[in-house]
């Protein structure tokens, strides 16, 4: 296993699906996430306090980038990642950005790193949120 390439390789993988959330690219929603994708987000609303948990999988997170939900100029995006563990066949990824903190699990499947959990919360509230249930 070349540590480095692999490095880059989750990186790469986590950082495509902010830039397909931000960008609008449902096709590389597609490519990085793995069809049993579990995204969860722990949101608390600003005005009432109430913390809730939300729930995605795979096509609510393609339909997001295709309807450009997310989107945003590209200079706002602030993407950065930092691999928090990784051996063979798993990796753990933070990733920040212009509104999101996502911790990404991925898998290496058929020679592929995919994402396959996503626990996440809004740092500052994004345009397009809204809190209601």
């Amino acid at each position: 296993m070349d540590i480095s390439l692999e490095l880059k390789e989750v990186e790469e993988v986590c950082a495509g699906m902010l830039r397909a959330f931000y960008g609008g690219e449902p096709d590389l929603m597609e490519l990085v996430l793995h069809d049993s994708l579990a995204k969860r987000g722990v949101l608390t609303d600003p005005d009432s306090g109430k913390v809730t948990l939300r729930h995605a999988g795979k096509p609510e997170m393609v339909e997001a980038a295709r309807s450009g939900l997310g989107k945003i100029p590209t200079d706002e995006w602030s993407i950065e990642t930092t691999v928090l563990d990784i051996s063979e066949s798993m990796a753990t990824v933070r990733v920040e950005s212009a509104y999101l903190v996502d911790i990404c699990q991925l898998a290496k499947i058929g020679g592929k790193w995919k994402i396959v959990n996503v626990i996440w919360t809004a740092w500052r509230t994004p345009p397009w949120f809204q809190y209601d249930d």
